[in-house]
């Protein structure tokens, strides 16, 4: 289901053009900044650092080879549109999970040791785990938008991100900041929102995790088959 050449030739992208090693040592540089002057873990920082990642990797990586006819070429070989769609997220998804992690980590023991709070032992596992998975949802996100307008992806999602966390927190609705909080807290779970699930109910967190493997089983066929239909070729 997976072709390990795409993957390879996904994180060889990210490394290459997509400046994935100086984001990733800006990430964590940040992070441990934040950490070392307010003397705790911004968790919120994290879940703005997850997304930006995640777009950053991600929008316009599928758009690029439909743009410039490569993935014809892909195609041609014994590879289907959902191996070659699932391939690039997974080597995206790996490349963020490992910044993702080397960041909270880094905060977690810089906070434990050298700002002398003590940690509960249960958010090293909680506090990775989340970013992981929302990195993998905004991953899928992204990755389905890149397929829509061939050539303008990059555009179409700058404006549709804007829209969604921009243009809709000042509009006066409460339908639609309810619908924003609904978002933020099941399909797309910061990793602050897991925390404090965690620390309340144990029985919200499982309600997080139910949501957050159901629409990243959803997105991973919703991006296939969108590329399935999509005509493809040069622009």
């Amino acid at each position: 289901m997976i072709s390990k050449a795409i993957v390879k030739n996904t994180i060889k992208e990210l490394l290459r053009t997509r400046q994935a090693v100086p984001i990733g040592i800006v990430s964590i540089g940040v992070v441990i900044a934040i950490v070392f002057i307010f003397k705790s873990v911004n968790y919120e920082l994290f879940s703005t650092i997850v997304f930006l990642i995640s777009v950053l990797f991600t929008v316009g990586i599928i758009d690029s080879d439909l743009a410039d006819g490569k993935i014809l070429t892909v195609l041609s070989k014994p590879v289907s549109y959902t191996q070659f769609f699932l391939s690039k997220v997974l080597g995206v998804i790996s490349v963020g999970s490992i910044i993702i992690v080397i960041m909270m980590l880094s905060a977690l023991i810089i906070t434990s040791s050298a700002v002398n709070v003590n940690m509960d032992i249960k958010v090293w596992f909680v506090l990775p785990i989340a970013g992981i998975i929302a990195h993998i949802l905004w991953t899928l996100i992204s990755a389905t938008l890149s397929t829509f307008i061939k050539g303008y992806s990059n555009i179409t999602a700058i404006i549709l991100f804007s829209i969604l966390f921009g243009a809709l927190t000042v509009i006066p609705n409460q339908t639609v900041h309810a619908i924003i909080e609904f978002i933020n807290n099941y399909i797309l779970p910061a990793p602050e929102a897991c925390l404090n699930s965690f620390k309340e109910s144990r029985v919200s967190l499982s309600g997080k995790l139910f949501h957050s493997l159901l629409y990243i089983a959803l997105l991973s066929i919703i991006g296939p088959v969108i590329l399935n239909h999509k005509e493809l070729g040069r622009k």
